[in-house]
């Protein structure tokens, strides 16, 4: 069998492995299943919850270890039939995420989402479609949601919703809005409350600072004892720059 010329492959999902109606194709199961076949290992790097990478790993049959929350959290799945864990957990300021908080809910056509490794706390408003709280469906394959399934993402959105999200340590923040986006991302930046970024056009999201998935590969490589040389990473918008970057080789997707 001949060597991989990368044996390491990091995808994104939203925009990168998922289509867009949140699926997984079957032409894209069986590169991934391939690409195993040949001795070829997969993380996953997603802005999303570590809950969602890690039922979408799971779904995979990818064990090991992959990238949630723009690199702000690894989650370590040891085998398929046992409990994830969290671990290189990284946080916002306590006190210049109640600023900025404070800050973004002055926006009336703004909605906030404050992610905790455990829950999303989210404004009051109208839902998100950023929240998908369907179970990951593999196209082709039976849809059958498994009987632990409770939405993948625990989600508070009571009016003390801000209260009780700045009683934990918090590890982004993702603000939708739709006229105000601009003014917001230009106001966050003179901030300096954390790094700013985005996974798409509808919204900004605020990450500890020295945070990227490119920086979270890097801890991982030295971790397991590969080198960047060894990966090629995918992705497709702003939060991917660093990964595309630190990667031996980095593909930016067009869908």
């Amino acid at each position: 069998m001949a060597e991989l010329a990368f044996p390491i492959a990091v995808l994104d999902l939203d925009g990168t492995l998922l289509t867009t109606q949140k699926t997984i194709s079957q032409e894209n199961q069986k590169a991934l299943k391939s690409f195993q076949n040949k001795g070829g290992q997969i993380i996953l790097a997603s802005g999303r919850h570590p809950i969602s990478v890690a039922w979408h790993a799971r779904l995979l049959g990818l064990t090991g270890w992959h990238i949630a929350f723009d690199g702000a959290v690894l989650v370590h799945l040891p085998a398929l039939d046992v409990p994830w864990e969290f671990e290189y957990i990284r946080s916002l300021d306590t006190e210049s995420t109640k600023e900025m908080i404070d800050f973004l809910v002055t926006y009336p056509d703004a909605q906030c989402l404050a992610f905790h490794e455990e829950k999303l706390y989210m404004q009051p408003g109208e839902r998100s479609s950023f929240i998908d709280q369907r179970f990951p469906i593999l196209e082709g394959q039976p849809d059958v949601t498994p009987s632990d399934w409770d939405g993948g993402i625990p989600i508070y959105s009571g009016i003390d919703w801000k209260e009780k999200a700045l009683m934990h340590p918090l590890h982004k923040i993702t603000v939708f809005a739709q006229e105000s986006l601009k003014e917001i991302c230009e106001k966050l930046s003179m901030q300096n409350v954390g790094k700013i970024s985005s996974s798409d056009a509808k919204s900004v999201e605020i990450s500890p600072i020295g945070i990227s998935k490119g920086n979270t590969l890097m801890h991982l490589a030295d971790r397991l004892g590969f080198t960047a040389d060894q990966t090629i990473a995918f992705g497709d918008y702003y939060n991917d720059t660093a990964l595309l970057t630190a990667a031996g080789m980095g593909i930016a997707m067009g869908n």
